[in-house]
């Protein structure tokens, strides 16, 4: 009897000891479950926080290489406007240019008209024979304007032109040109004399 009884205390206590240990294991793995559980999370927080970071790294590149080419898109709009204001600051001074130039060219021949109206000398230009030329008259004549009023000079003496045929064809087409001498230098004035140097430095 004592053994039976013994035998049973013996069985009941492994069965607790059994049920004790199934216990504490479970503790064990739920306690393990819960460490993976925690670490699984932080992983996962890390996780998105650098992707978060990464994110917003890439769009602040984009913002400042957006911002970068608009600077640059800005900065070439501005030259071309520059680049347009010069070239319409060039052409208007031309222009003006242009508009004084023709203003002195009328007031030129403004002034020569009376005298070519009034003078009893021929020709086109009968001042250069009669009275001494200002470079402000003759600086803005043509060359072929400044040619023939230097040839005109020899003409009103009777110079015979042999080499110039666009002289030989005006002259002879004029009523009072009579071609007379090959050399009438020494019947020119002092007067003649200076406005034919003077006429041909601007003639050059």
């Amino acid at each position: 009897m004592l053994l039976i009884e013994f035998t049973r205390q013996k069985m009941k206590n492994s069965n607790l000891n059994y049920q004790e240990n199934k216990s504490n294991s479970t503790k064990i793995v739920l306690s393990l479950l819960s460490v993976l559980v925690v670490l699984i999370a932080v992983l996962i927080f890390t996780f998105f926080k650098n992707s978060s970071k990464q994110i917003n790294t890439t769009l602040d590149t984009v913002k400042n290489d957006k911002t970068g080419s608009s600077e640059v898109n800005s900065t070439s709009s501005d030259s071309q406007l520059k680049q347009r204001e010069l070239d319409l600051k060039e052409q208007e001074l031309r222009l003006k240019e242009k508009e004084l130039d023709q203003r002195k060219r009328g007031e030129t021949s403004t002034q020569t008209q009376p005298q070519n109206q009034w003078s009893s000398t021929p020709g086109r230009y009968p001042e250069a024979s009669e009275r001494y030329l200002s470079s402000a008259e003759i600086q803005y004549m043509s060359k072929s304007e400044l040619e023939l009023m230097r040839n005109e000079i020899f003409a009103r003496h009777g110079y015979i032109f042999t080499k110039n045929e666009k002289m030989i064809r005006y002259f002879n087409s004029q009523s009072w040109y009579s071609p007379t001498s090959y050399d009438v230098n020494n019947m020119l004035s002092k007067i003649e004399k200076e406005n034919v140097a003077l006429i041909k430095m601007y003639e050059r």
